[in-house]
């Protein structure tokens, strides 16, 4: 008699196939753009707040507006935050169709994983080598995807609307 035993971990997807690189840069460049024009929206004339704090804002503006832009800023980080983590991808991606998904289970990430997911770019910000990984890698991952167990897929369709198998 023999027990039965737990399947393995998925580790393909089954359905999607991995996402370009040419497709990431594109829906980075539209999440980029969609902040900066909430930004000049919110608040023109504002420059866009320092990337890390000590160092100087980016562009002229005047104390006035980089309140308003500062809070700009931080609510379309977080909705993008927020649609990443539970439908796997930020409207860039949603346009390029591009979906982040948990290596394992095919799911989008969560809250807690696409925090640490974020994180974890800085190490592909290092010489930028990271960002282009994906090239060369067979699965088309980045440090922080292989870090956080997350692979970039194509697919035009919230993941996270579909019935689990």
């Amino acid at each position: 008699m023999t027990l039965p035993t737990t399947p393995p971990a998925r580790t393909d997807l089954g359905g999607p196939a991995y996402a370009s690189w040419l497709a990431r840069v594109l829906a980075f460049a539209m999440d980029s753009g969609l902040l900066a024009l909430a930004v000049w929206l919110a608040a023109p004339g504002a420059a866009v707040p320092a990337p890390w704090p000590g160092l100087p804002s980016w562009g002229a503006g005047d104390d006035a507006a980089r309140g308003p832009a500062a809070w700009t800023v931080a609510a379309v980080l977080v909705v993008q935050l927020a649609l990443q983590a539970w439908t796997g991808a930020t409207i860039g991606k949603r346009a390029v169709g591009v979906v982040v998904l948990d290596d394992r289970t095919g799911r989008p990430l969560g809250m807690l994983r696409t925090l640490w997911r974020q994180l974890l770019h800085l190490l592909d910000a290092i010489l930028l080598v990271g960002y282009l990984r994906p090239v060369w890698h067979a699965q088309r991952r980045t440090f922080a995807d292989s870090l956080a167990r997350s692979v970039a897929v194509s697919d035009p369709w919230p993941t996270a609307w579909r019935p689990v198998d």
